[in-house]
């Protein structure tokens, strides 16, 4: 008479197996969460640094700061094309 079938010890450690897998597989994977977004807010402010100094081409000057008083007459601040150069002092990683 053969029996057919897995004992509980052999499934037992099958799932031991796959719960040590998932423990090794999940930190990592949320690291990569943080590293993608850290990737795409990089990029992000590259396009908007990118889109200032095309404006600041067409129009001799960058937009004005937000912290300008309404009443001021409206004088585009000169341009100064370190943008991308700056970038990365703006950026940090994120705590996970």
């Amino acid at each position: 008479m053969k029996k057919k079938g897995f004992t509980l010890i052999e499934l037992l450690i099958v799932v031991a197996i796959i719960a040590i897998l998932a423990a090794i597989a999940v930190p990592n994977f949320l690291e990569a969460q943080v590293r993608s977004k850290v990737s795409r807010a990089r990029a992000d402010m590259r396009s908007l640094a990118t889109a200032l100094e095309a404006y600041a081409t067409d129009n001799n000057g960058f937009p004005p700061m937000g912290d300008r008083v309404p009443t001021q007459a409206w004088d585009p601040l000169p341009a100064e094309p370190i943008f991308h150069s700056r970038i990365s002092s703006y950026l940090t990683t994120p705590n996970a």
